[in-house]
């Protein structure tokens, strides 16, 4: 079908498969440029509110319109798309763990040439009549400032890196294999 029409907006999903062939128009105009019944659909797509349990509803459309009628929630319509996802979450914690290991030993070695570094200072810090609760207190001071240190620039530069990448998405994803069109991030305290 071939039809003059206003187009009124462009939408993104962010999913490729979705976008690609996703059409928004009204039932009316859709029926008219098909030559469709007046009560027919192909697709009818509900957006329930934050809260609101899907299974139930696609229960009781099923129960109400049992007839020729399959009815699909947005995971079961993306399905491979959400085993892409929980398969990707399996390996993930593994990942976080080593690199939280490697930044622990790094800040561990950090600390320890640091006061290797400063064994004269404490030394003659020692001679000149500091105690050694002091001078434990002096290095647990320089391994605290270090440490947080590290932890706010890390924090600093993976807020920016997040930010760039949902603001302006510099990393690109082949949409046909990944169901998305860019690296998709989030920004939470967890």
């Amino acid at each position: 079908m071939v039809a003059r029409v206003r187009i009124g907006g462009v939408f993104t999903s962010g999913m490729m498969s979705y976008a690609d062939h996703a059409v928004i128009t009204l039932a009316e105009l859709a029926g008219a440029l098909l030559h469709l019944p007046k009560k027919s659909a192909s697709m009818l797509m509900i957006t329930s509110r934050d809260g609101v349990e899907q299974d139930t509803i696609v229960r009781e459309i099923r129960r109400r319109y049992p007839e020729h009628l399959m009815v699909l929630t947005f995971k079961d319509h993306f399905a491979p798309m959400w085993n892409w996802i929980d398969l990707q979450k399996r390996p993930i914690p593994v990942i976080m763990s080593l690199i939280a290991i490697v930044s622990m030993f790094t800040v561990v070695s950090t600390v320890l040439l640091s006061i290797v570094e400063k064994t004269r200072s404490l030394a003659v810090l020692s001679t000149l009549g500091m105690s050694p609760w002091k001078l434990a207190l002096v290095t647990a001071m320089r391994v605290l400032s270090t440490s947080l240190i590290g932890i706010l620039a890390g924090l600093a530069v993976s807020v920016v890196f997040i930010v760039v990448q949902r603001e302006y998405h510099p990393i690109s994803l082949d949409g046909n294999i990944y169901y998305v069109q860019y690296l998709p991030v989030a920004l939470g305290a967890w």
